[in-house]
């Protein structure tokens, strides 16, 4: 794809601006987006635009409920007002008082996300403790195994890596196996590491795995099923219970 340029910002992809402002008030439209720029010659954008309405964004945070603190959290990010999404994260750490650990675990790899990943600078070590929490509350939370190990393979910890991402091989999810190639190939563990990259690649059955091991799939892509609290996917995880 030709790279392009927008008001002097250089896009080798797409760039996307966000915006919070006054659409329709209250539990009207919450956001809308769109395409205002487009590569010469194609219909190819290289810009667009989000804007969420400013009047949502507020009643979501005054409902004080997880299920709407954590979309809120998630558009703030989306609006580089990052500070504020934290404060809203662990606001619905604070005011969740249910039983089951999912929805804790997925605010959690939340804030892991936009510490590791989303702010200018990112912090690993704020990141990786968020998504050790993440798995303290689900321990086969497959995504947050996978980001805490590429932390521990970027510090040098492959041994660390390795041990999260080994029990997450049943999951069948090709990014477990992708990293735990890198991990193995680190390690000079050659022939290990292709037998990772050929099950990727194949969908074939890896090594390694305990016998008789059950598996709960709580996704939202087509091959397993998902959670939701109140009509939101809360957590795309697979943990595998010995």
């Amino acid at each position: 794809m030709p790279n392009a340029t927008y008001r002097g910002t250089a896009v080798d992809d797409l760039l996307i601006s966000a915006s919070a402002r006054t659409i329709d008030g209250v539990n009207g439209i919450l956001g809308q987006a769109g395409p205002d720029a487009f590569r010469s010659g194609t219909d190819l954008p290289y810009h667009g635009v989000m804007e969420f309405d400013s009047a949502d964004l507020a009643d979501l945070e005054a409902s004080g409920q997880l299920e709407d603190l954590v979309p809120l959290g998630a558009l703030l990010a989306d609006l580089e007002r990052f500070a504020e999404a934290d404060a809203v994260y662990r606001q619905a750490l604070s005011a969740y008082d249910e039983v089951s650990p999912f929805p804790l675990a997925w605010v959690c790899f939340q804030l892991g996300m936009l510490w590791g990943e989303l702010v200018p600078v990112p912090d690993a070590d704020v990141a990786g403790r968020w998504y050790q929490r993440a798995i303290a509350y689900v321990p086969g939370y497959v995504k947050a195994r996978v980001h805490l190990a590429e932390i521990y393979a970027s510090q040098g910890g492959t041994v660390h890596a390795e041990s999260l991402l080994r029990p997450a091989l049943s999951s069948r999810d090709p990014e477990v196996q992708w990293r735990l190639a890198d991990v193995l190939s680190a390690q000079a563990r050659f022939d290990e590491a292709e037998r990772q990259l050929d099950a990727a690649r194949f969908g074939l059955p890896t090594l390694g795995l305990t016998a008789g091991a059950r598996t709960v799939s709580v996704a939202a892509d087509g091959s397993i099923t998902s959670l939701t609290l109140n009509g939101h996917v809360l957590i795309d995880v697979c943990a595998a219970l010995s």
